[in-house]
C-alpha cells in the first residue's frame, strides 16, 4: 500500500527515535518498531496527524478498538502499545501523557493461563489446507505445531541447518539460549522439505528460509503476516464457534480438562505439540515426570511448571 504524506511524516519521526535510542535490547526495539510503524498508518487513516509527539488517549483507544474489530489477540496489542508507549516516551517533547492500559480502561489482561490453548487436529488440519497458497506461512505453522516451535524461532530457521540424516537441531530460543530438539522421521522429512521450498526460492545457505526477503526487519515483518494471516482467516478453520464450540467445552468438562480457549492463535500450535508429545512420552516412559521435563527442555522452558500451562490437564 502506498503511503500517504501523513504516514511519511510520522515513519521519519519513528525512524529517528529508534536510530537514536539504545535501551532495550536490539530484538526488542525492531520489535517495538514495527509496531509503531503499524500505528502510524493507523493514525494517517484515520487522524490524519502529522507529529507523533501529538498523540494522546483518544488515538491509543481508537488503535485498540481497531485492532479488536481485525481480532487481534491481547497480548499481540499489548505487545504494540508497548511499543507506542516506548516511542512515545523518547520524543523530545510531547503534548500529552499518556494514561496507562487500566486507566483507559483497556483490559489486555491473560485470559488463557488456566484454558486449553491447544489446536484441534481437524483445526490445523484445516488451516493447512487454507494456507496451500501460501508455502511460506503453511511451513511456519508446520514447524510451530510439529517441532514446538516459537514463530520468531520457526522464522529464524536457516538454510545450513538443515543437512541429510540429521537426528536433531539446535533452535536459539527467548534470551539467546540455545536448546537441542531431538528428531523422529517424520520432523526429519518435515525439515527436509523446509530446506526443498529453501532451494527452490533461491535461499543461500546463510539465508532464513521462511521470509520471502532475508533484511533487516524481515523477521518482525513475517511473524506479523503470519499472524494477521490467521487472525483473518480463522473463521475458515476454527471450530470455536455454535455447536462445535459447545462440544468441545462439554467434552473437556466430562473429562476434567481444561476449557479451551475461545479464540486459537498461532502460539496455541505449541500447545498441541506439548500435548502430543507429552502423552507420547509418557506412554513410552511411564514417568510423568520424566516425561514432563523432556518436554519442558523442548519448548525451551526448562521448568515444569511453566510446561504445565501447555497441558491440557487441570
Amino acid at each position: 500500500m502506498k503511503k500517504n504524506s501523513y504516514q511519511k511524516d510520522l515513519d521519519a519521526q519513528v525512524d529517528k527515535i529508534f536510530r537514536e535510542a539504545n535501551s532495550g535490547s536490539f530484538k526488542t526495539r525492531e520489535k517495538y518498531h514495527d509496531a509503531c510503524h503499524r500505528f502510524t498508518e493507523f493514525l494517517s487513516e484515520e487522524f490524519k496527524l502529522r507529529k507523533f509527539s501529538n498523540i494522546s488517549d483518544k488515538h491509543i483507544t481508537a488503535f485498540v478498538s481497531c485492532l479488536r474489530d481485525h481480532n487481534v489477540c491481547d497480548n499481540t496489542i499489548r505487545s504494540y502499545l508497548s511499543g507506542v508507549r516506548f516511542c512515545h516516551n523518547h520524543c523530545d517533547r510531547t503534548r500529552n501523557v499518556l494514561s496507562s492500559n487500566r486507566e483507559l480502561g483497556i483490559n489486555l489482561q491473560s485470559r488463557t493461563r488456566n484454558k486449553n490453548r491447544a489446536w484441534t487436529e481437524n483445526e490445523y488440519r484445516k488451516a493447512l489446507k487454507c494456507a496451500e497458497k501460501h508455502p511460506d506461512i503453511r511451513h511456519a505453522l508446520v514447524l510451530c505445531r510439529e517441532l514446538g516451535l516459537r514463530i520468531e524461532e520457526a522464522i529464524n530457521v536457516k538454510l545450513f541447518q538443515i543437512t541429510p540424516g540429521m537426528d536433531h537441531i539446535d533452535v536459539k530460543g527467548k534470551g539467546g539460549l540455545v536448546r537441542t530438539i531431538p528428531l523422529d522421521s517424520r520432523q526429519m522429512q518435515i525439515l527436509q522439505d523446509l530446506k526443498a521450498f529453501g532451494l527452490k526460492n533461491g535461499k543461500r545457505p546463510s539465508d532464513k528460509i521462511i521470509p520471502r526477503q532475508d533484511t533487516k526487519g524481515s523477521v518482525a515483518k513475517q511473524k506479523s503476516r503470519i499472524e494477521n494471516w490467521v487472525a483473518n482467516h480463522r473463521a475458515d478453520f476454527s471450530d470455536r464457534t455454535g455447536d462445535k464450540y459447545t462440544e468441545l467445552v462439554e467434552y473437556s468438562i466430562i473429562n476434567g480438562l481444561k476449557t479451551p480457549v475461545s479464540t486459537i492463535t498461532v502460539h496455541g500450535l505449541r500447545h498441541s505439540f506439548a500435548q502430543d508429545r507429552l502423552e507420547k512420552l509418557t506412554s513410552e516412559l511411564k514417568d510423568e515426570r520424566v516425561s514432563k521435563i523432556a518436554v519442558s527442555n523442548m519448548l525451551g522452558h526448562n521448568r515444569i511448571e511453566i510446561t504445565n500451562l501447555y497441558t491440557a490437564a487441570r
